[in-house]
């Protein structure tokens, strides 16, 4: 009898397995698992330990910690580190340890780059390698093109899907045009992420078509609801639904699902969006750079231009059958043949085993971003100091920094004392320039 292979170790590094993030981490870990051995390494508790649970049952080790010895060690007995980065001020302990620690590391981001939080090019080429989760991502206005061509020929796409299996999606069976129009949205359910401008196109299709109802499924804040709220219109046919265990039952009783993101978004394999194809719903997104690397206008979706062809396409689709039958069965189709992670747990063991040969090393991330907290908030803003309290005393700050979270000033502060946060924070409290959604 020969010896047995011995079967390699991926770490992966997360802040946390909660919502979007969970289901990516957990899923590839999984999928990864007839080739590798998973180890997760998360820096804090998710609020919610559904993937945690899902992790454990599936035989991958979890451990939470931020200790950076206990880190070191395991990565350096690891083949492979996947880094799954989304701008989380936490990320500041794992840059702390690539910069000590001889790894083979990959980042997997989670956002597109596009906006904040950025990714230069610089960041990206620190990496033995670089996942992206949308090929939106390669259309970055920072890099120059011969930038651009090094990156998209040196790194690959693997979405961050988890385990879905869109066949298995339940189906919408029935499109029917009747007197009320259930219209839904799910993921992020605040303005880091949303557009502005929802509430007021939720009041322009009430006032159009009276007997509209929304859904709006994801966790929300008072803020969030307020804005909603102060459209008369809106007080009885807006529901905010929260957390729902039973989403994919909720997609199927829709009839239409309306996506509208901020034109500042970090908006990547879009979950939320591509649940709702594989259910067979009929969608309407605004004309963003993530959402067109899913949809083909008015084949499987309609991207509107403006929120005034928004309203009137989720108009048009509430009062024709026909339309929403097409649009809705051709979005299915696309995701069952684009989406499956098998496929896509394939194309990630592909990529890692192509730097097998590649020698450990250290990567000198303070070199690039800094050591403190607020030097990296700035690097990933891509402002200077000067620059980010010019914005913030005129109140030109895009809705993402205004925030308690998505990597604010308020959120790095959860986590450090920092001298460079506490100016910029202090910035935005003058003058009037904080802005409520």
């Amino acid at each position: 009898m020969g010896e047995e292979a011995v079967v390699k170790t991926v770490l992966h590094i997360a802040v946390h397995l909660g919502g979007g993030a969970g289901k990516a981490v957990s899923g590839l870990a999984i999928g990864l698992k007839p080739y590798f051995n998973s180890h997760i390494i998360l820096l804090e508790e998710p609020e919610d330990d559904r993937y945690v649970r899902t992790c454990k049952e599936n035989n991958i080790k979890v451990e939470i910690t931020t200790d950076i010895e206990r880190m070191s060690k395991v990565a350096q007995e690891a083949e492979y580190v996947i880094f799954s980065w989304w701008g989380h001020p936490l990320s500041v302990y794992v840059f702390k340890l690539l910069s000590i620690t001889k790894t083979r590391v990959f980042l997997w981001s989670h956002v597109n780059g596009l906006h904040y939080p950025f990714t230069s090019y610089e960041f990206i080429r620190m990496f033995d390698g670089a996942m992206f989760t949308s090929e939106c991502s390669w259309d970055n206005k920072k890099w120059t093109e011969d930038e651009r061509k090094i990156i998209k020929n040196e790194s690959c796409i693997v979405y961050g899907i988890g385990n879905f299996r869109p066949k298995q999606v339940k189906e919408k069976k029935e499109y029917v045009v009747s007197r009320v129009c259930r219209i839904g949205y799910s993921g992020t359910v605040n303005f880091s992420k949303m557009s502005a401008d929802f509430p007021q196109i939720c009041q322009k299709i009430k006032n159009n078509f009276p007997s509209a109802e929304f859904y709006l499924y994801g966790k929300y804040d008072e803020s969030t609801y307020e804005s909603f709220m102060q459209w008369n219109e809106l007080n009885s046919c807006v529901h905010f639904e929260g957390f729902v265990d039973n989403l994919e039952e909720c997609l199927s009783e829709l009839d239409v699902y309306c996506y509208p993101l901020n034109k500042v978004n970090f908006a990547t394999t879009e979950n939320a969006l591509l649940e709702a194809m594989a259910a067979g719903l009929p969608v309407v997104v605004l004309n963003n750079a993530a959402e067109r690397n899913i949809i083909s206008h008015n084949l499987n979706g309609i991207i509107a231009d403006d929120k005034g062809m928004l309203v009137k396409s989720v108009i048009e689709i509430c009062t024709d059958r026909q339309l929403a039958e097409r649009i809705g069965k051709a979005a299915r189709k696309t995701i069952i043949e684009r989406f499956d992670s098998a496929a896509n747990a394939d194309v990630c063991v592909d990529y890692i085993r192509s730097f097998e040969k590649t020698e450990k090393r250290r990567h000198e991330f303070e070199d690039l971003i800094g050591s403190g907290a607020g030097d990296n908030f700035l690097f990933f803003s891509d402002m200077t100091k000067e620059e980010y309290k010019e914005k913030a005393k005129n109140g030109m700050l895009d809705d993402i920094f205004r925030g308690a979270s998505k990597g604010s000033v308020k959120h790095y502060k959860r986590y450090y004392n920092d001298a460079v946060l506490d100016e910029l924070d202090e910035v935005d409290k003058v003058d009037g320039a904080w802005r409520l959604w």
